[in-house]
């Protein structure tokens, strides 16, 4: 998944990754994931896999938007971590980023900007005897 992510060292455990995916990523991912519904949704009045995506979008929509967003976040935060050679040892806080901590900060209007902060091992260095 395409991604920017800048690290931030708050102290010497402490890592914040800020993580931004282009709005691109998300509306492809959103749309393949409505196409995956409406093959197996069935409503009332359609048969399986032929309902309008409007339809498919009016009653699911909200649900694919927050597995969507679940979805991006644990993908890209681990592929962060990997690219970055970090070895967490704490569960992330994962929340919005600072200039984007509004109520609907999981928009697929703009590109989606999250933070996670946690720690890592610290840095031992070995003296001579």
């Amino acid at each position: 998944m395409e991604s920017n992510v800048q690290i931030e060292k708050p102290n010497a455990t402490t890592r914040k990754l800020i993580v931004t995916v282009p709005v691109g990523t998300l509306k492809l991912k959103y749309d393949q994931a409505l196409v995956a519904q409406q093959k197996k949704a069935k409503l009332k009045g359609f048969r399986q896999g032929h309902a309008p995506i409007g339809i498919i979008q009016k009653y699911y929509g909200e649900d694919i938007k927050q597995r969507l967003f679940s979805n991006v976040i644990d993908e890209s935060y681990q592929k962060a971590v990997i690219d970055q050679k970090l070895t967490p040892v704490s569960r992330p806080q994962i929340g919005p980023a600072e200039k984007d901590k509004t109520e609907d900060w999981l928009s697929l209007e703009r590109d989606f900007k999250f933070e996670a902060t946690f720690e890592i091992m610290p840095e031992i260095e070995l003296k001579q005897y």
